[in-house]
């Protein structure tokens, strides 16, 4: 991924992006409206980001996991902070900025396909295997005047397609919200299988796990 944080640094990310169902999204990014994005580990998430925060005047908020070495976090956080992308880790300062944003009315992304590797997390159902899945993303979705766009990526042979979904949270309690992005997120890998990452480690059982329901 330091290639891709390095060699876009200063090109036209617009000469690679072809966007999808935009139109909607961009409304919201105008109006002000706190917005949420879900960009899971399909093809190159790193250029959701890239693209959108190249083609508006806001800020936009990440969250990212360090890495334990750190001079790769270092390369990281230099690399993912770029025009109007600010990157913040997922310990307990950075979440509390990263919801502080979105209370403010400003735009944020995650990766939700991870695992609840600390904090809270649920069990729901991936591809049939169980996976305890954090709830952050729940919780997020279901803050007042949010609105939420699943963001899917997919290589072409000339760049990306970049797909904007709109996720509505309905009323339910986390799980069963947590199980309903996941089904979105399925249905999207199962379109395009070989573009996931499958090599992260997601269905591995963390210490603090609680047992299975």
């Amino acid at each position: 991924f330091i290639v891709v944080w390095q060699s876009f640094k200063y090109r036209k990310l617009a000469r690679y992006v072809n966007f999808i169902n935009a139109e909607p999204m961009f409304d919201d990014i105008h109006n002000g409206t706190p917005i949420l994005y879900m960009t899971p580990h399909l093809a190159n998430f790193e250029i959701t980001v890239q693209s959108v925060a190249q083609m508006v005047d806001r800020k936009f908020t990440i969250l990212y996991k360090p890495s334990k070495s750190k001079l790769f976090s270092r390369l990281m956080a230099s690399g993912r902070t770029r025009h109007n992308v600010i990157p913040v880790p997922t310990n307990k300062r950075g979440v509390i900025t990263f919801a502080k944003t979105l209370r403010d009315g400003g735009m944020v992304g995650l990766l939700p396909d991870s695992i609840a590797s600390q904090g809270d997390g649920e069990w729901i159902k991936f591809f049939n295997q169980d996976m305890f899945a954090p709830t952050l993303v729940a919780k997020l979705v279901t803050m007042p005047n949010v609105v939420t766009y699943m963001t899917v990526c997919t290589r072409t042979k000339t760049g990306f397609n970049i797909e904007f979904v709109r996720f509505n949270a309905i009323d339910g309690n986390t799980k069963e919200i947590l199980q309903r992005i996941y089904n979105m997120i399925e249905y999207y890998v199962a379109k395009n299988p070989t573009q996931y990452f499958w090599s992260y480690d997601r269905f591995r059982v963390p210490d603090h796990a609680h047992a299975i329901h």
